[in-house]
């Protein structure tokens, strides 16, 4: 199936969930993954050029422009790449949150469709589901906002974990994507539940294909992740790994 592209974005007044999505893929200025995979917050905004690259972390937002609503998950240098299985996600129907569906039309920002690492797993997957692609606006109105509102949201994850002298894993973090973004769009909310325009989920023929292309098989949507696509329930079948370092 061939690609259509459009240049700028477009609004109209016909609003309804899944019409247009920006995604976003930003480091979290203020955020250190440390060695024994805890997060780390730091007021001073971190540097990329003098940091270990591997301490660096990510955030991925799917932002959908009528609704409000975003879905986004952090990331590390070696998993930020995977925007396939970061869109499949966030498009797949979520217990915990409304986000579900592919959009007719998402925004990709040039320097990021560019890059070799990501430019054959978006053609892969804008042919596969008919989506058009489109560049964002820039400021607010592209779902910037998203990225800090996400880095509040795992601020508030850590000094909930710091009362009871927890610490927080990447690991953590990811599986509480879904329960973390799921008031977004609050006022907007109910667009999903009862869409103006029927909303297109993900098919079996897609779901199938993404199982495929992972080893282990079908592993976009394990552990962590099952627990955003299944719900908070899922942590009774999702036990967290020993991050800690050996003391």
């Amino acid at each position: 199936m061939s690609i259509e592209k459009e240049v700028n974005c477009t609004f109209n007044n016909e609003a309804y969930p899944n019409r247009e999505q920006h995604l976003l893929v930003s480091l979290a200025k203020h955020w250190r993954l440390l060695k024994d995979g805890s997060l780390k917050y730091q007021k001073s905004p971190i540097s990329p050029a003098t940091t270990d690259p591997d301490q660096l972390v990510y955030l991925l937002a799917a932002y959908d422009v009528d609704t409000g609503a975003f879905y986004s998950e952090p990331h590390d240098s070696e998993t930020k790449d995977d925007l396939l299985g970061f869109l499949t996600r966030a498009w797949h129907k979520k217990i915990d949150h409304p986000m579900h569906g592919v959009p007719q039309r998402l925004n990709i920002p040039r320097k990021l469709e560019k890059e070799n690492a990501v430019q054959h797993d978006i053609e892969q997957l804008i042919a596969g589901l008919g989506v058009v692609i489109g560049s964002p606006p820039s400021g607010f109105q592209g779902g910037i906002h998203t990225i800090r509102l996400m880095s509040n949201k795992l601020l508030d994850l850590l000094y909930f974990a710091s009362s009871g002298n927890k610490r927080i894993t990447l690991f953590d973090a990811q599986r509480s994507s879904a329960l973390l973004t799921s008031t977004s769009g609050f006022i907007s909310q109910h667009h999903w539940f009862e869409p103006r325009m029927p909303i297109v989920d993900l098919g079996a023929e897609w779901l199938s294909y993404m199982d495929s292309i992972y080893e282990p098989e079908g592993s976009w949507r394990l552990s962590p992740f099952d627990v955003c696509l299944n719900g908070i329930a899922g942590l009774a079948r999702s036990p967290t790994p020993d991050h800690r370092a050996d003391e």
